[in-house]
């Protein structure tokens, strides 16, 4: 934006001061500063939906969230969604889960979002449920991974009640795909008949 890291007009000691200084300033109230910035979207989107848990301790453990775009893009798009909670990279060691699906036009198109401090089945279901809450319907279908946790949330979370169509719950291919060397075999995997297949 400026031209060059000569002309921003600090060097790498003043970046590492004014690091410092946010992470001073923020400390320990990261999860109610988000909370905070939610509602401030809420109060200005009637679209914007937003659930959060905080434990005892008054730490954040499970946060949803599904903004204006990501909900009109569902009533387009809705009709396979993936959910993935694979990603654990962040500092809290929360797990980011998005909600997503490819568009007409192969690009990645996320629905809703969740941080959840656990991989389990009340936390899945959690989501789960906020996801149908803020879109309003189940989706057609469900892909997950293979995790034992995410199918009976899927399954208690996509049912047939309420006038709502139950999801079909289906995995990802590419979580198959890695796994057939695993169960087969490298011989089998070999043949190529068995993949035409």
């Amino acid at each position: 934006m400026a031209g060059g890291y000569g002309n921003v007009g600090a060097n790498l000691r003043v970046f590492r001061n004014f690091s410092r200084d946010v992470k001073s300033f923020v400390g320990e109230r990261d999860g109610q500063m988000i909370i905070d910035k939610f509602k401030g979207i809420q109060e200005t989107s009637e679209s914007f939906y937003f659930a959060y848990v905080v434990d005892s301790d008054v730490h954040l453990t499970k946060l949803f969230w599904a903004d204006a775009i990501g909900r009109r893009n569902f009533e387009l798009y809705g009709d396979a969604v993936s959910f993935d909670a694979t990603f654990n990279t962040n500092k809290y060691n929360m797990i980011f889960a998005p909600f997503t699906v490819l568009d007409k036009h192969d690009k990645c198109v996320t629905f809703a979002a969740c941080l959840l401090s656990h991989e389990n089945i009340v936390d899945y279901t959690w989501a789960s449920n906020h996801f149908v809450k803020a879109m309003g319907r189940n989706p057609v279908v469900i892909l997950t991974d293979r995790c034992p946790s995410m199918k009976v949330a899927v399954h208690n979370s996509f049912p047939d009640k309420n006038g709502l169509i139950a999801s079909k719950h289906r995995l990802c291919m590419w979580q198959i795909m890695q796994k057939i060397p695993i169960k087969l075999g490298n011989h089998l995997c070999k043949e190529t008949e068995l993949w035409r297949k």
